[in-house]
């Protein structure tokens, strides 16, 4: 499975194993996940993969050679300089759905259960992951979904989730000491992963409970518009140059009961259809939700790649070759 990929290199998981390559040339570098017998032979199979979540995530380049990995709800540096795969610290709660790292601070939001509706903080690590400290806590809310830099402003994103009142789309203008509601009240402000562009912020819905559209916000007027019904949960966005792509999730619902996880591309307030995946025949709850997840790196060269979970198709991927750019 592909974790990472830039202009010149990616990072593949084979059978407990990273694997660097280039993409110039024929050289690979690997490093093993885990230097425990079982645990490596467990990793061999793909059914036992999803079943204990045995896949590593958030793969977030700190130097030349060294990245940070979040692997069973815990921070390691994968060090292919120096072969290693070192453990760094515990995550609260599940694996986050995304890392942040914004000019050498990293951040994410906790991601639990919560049936207490305790405070749920928001992380941040100066020393790139050794240690961590609560940049800010969240009241009434059950977990976080993400958290996000807009590229053009010096304005952090976080989005919430799951009930009406409890999903929201904040706002922080201060370095993320305060966040306020830009958006919230409804399934429809339930979002999982923003898509910032020049003129507007894009996300989808993420509920099990109501049909989910795409959304345009506009930066100027502040203007919610609602583009498209897609066929699931959104999960994942990517954004190149002025264009957002969108992937649905296949999940437990008695609302959305298509069985594909889709991929979308909006361009300013056109939605176009790309690709669709059929969800495989093993159960959701045990054995994942079928997605299509935009690999972590870089969109370079215009090039974006996806990874197949859990559908008909998984442990594949593929790449799209656009006009434009990341920024």
């Amino acid at each position: 499975m592909i974790l990472y990929a830039d202009a010149s290199e990616s990072i593949n998981f084979v059978r407990g194993r990273f694997v660097l390559e280039n993409f110039k040339s024929t050289d690979k570098e690997v490093v093993p996940a885990s230097r425990s017998f079982s645990l490596t032979v467990a990793m061999h199979f793909s059914l036992v993969c999803r079943l204990l979540r045995l896949y590593p995530s958030n793969v977030i380049r700190l130097s030349t050679k060294k990245f940070l990995v979040v692997f069973r709800k815990r921070f390691y540096h994968l060090d292919f300089a120096n072969t290693s795969f070192t453990y760094r610290s515990d995550i609260v709660g599940s694996s986050p759905i995304n890392v942040l790292l914004d000019d050498g601070v990293l951040f994410y939001g906790e991601y639990r259960q919560n049936k207490e509706r305790s405070p749920i903080a928001l992380w941040r690590s100066t020393d790139f992951g050794e240690t961590w400290e609560s940049a800010y806590q969240f009241d009434a809310i059950r977990h976080i979904h993400g958290v996000f830099k807009d590229p053009y402003e010096e304005t952090f994103y976080v989005t919430t989730g799951d009930s009406d009142r409890e999903s929201a789309i904040w706002v922080s203008r201060d370095g993320a000491k305060s966040f306020s509601k830009l958006l919230h009240g409804s399934q429809q402000t339930r979002a999982v992963q923003l898509g910032i562009t020049k003129d507007a912020i894009y996300f989808g819905s993420d509920s099990p409970l109501e049909q989910n559209y795409l959304y345009r916000l506009e930066r100027e007027s502040n203007q919610l518009l609602q583009l498209g019904p897609v066929a699931g949960s959104v999960f994942y966005a990517k954004v190149v140059g002025e264009d957002v792509y969108f992937s649905t999730a296949v999940e437990p619902s008695d609302v959305n009961k298509s069985p594909n996880a889709q991929l979308w591309k909006v361009s300013k307030t056109e939605m176009s259809f790309l690709y669709e995946s059929k969800k495989d025949i093993w159960s959701k709850k045990y054995f994942l939700y079928g997605q299509l997840r935009f690999v972590d790196g870089p969109a370079k060269n215009a090039t974006i790649w996806i990874s197949e979970v859990a559908t008909k198709n998984h442990g594949q991927h593929f790449s799209l070759v656009m006009e434009g750019g990341d920024k």
